[in-house]
């Protein structure tokens, strides 16, 4: 099992609060076949709303009883939907299986 934190600071490889779980087990039969399965995490780090440009047409089209709602970059209103994670492999876990045999 393995666990790596970055707790404070931002550089280009470090994002605060960002975590890296991963745990795996290994099994060997009369030193011939070995099996290894493991699994690899990537949580946390930071979230920012309100930032990110706004697509082309969101919120500009008004009718004569509603009119239009501009979200501008930045905007406390914007939508969730624009969300962006400062853990850009947060959506990357992977699993990984192996056996081998040797004669």
């Amino acid at each position: 099992m393995i666990w790596f934190h970055n707790v404070n600071g931002v550089s280009d490889n470090f994002n605060k609060d960002a975590n890296t779980l991963g745990f795996g087990v290994s099994f060997d039969y009369l030193q011939r076949w070995q099996a290894d399965i493991a699994y690899t995490a990537f949580i946390g780090g930071r979230s920012f709303s309100g930032t990110d440009p706004v697509p082309a047409g969101a919120g500009l089209n008004g009718t004569a009883d509603t009119p239009a709602t501009v979200f501008a970059p930045g905007s406390p209103d914007q939508s969730a939907d624009f969300s962006t994670s400062s853990n850009d492999n947060k959506d990357r876990d992977f699993l990984a299986i192996s056996v081998s045999y040797a004669f």
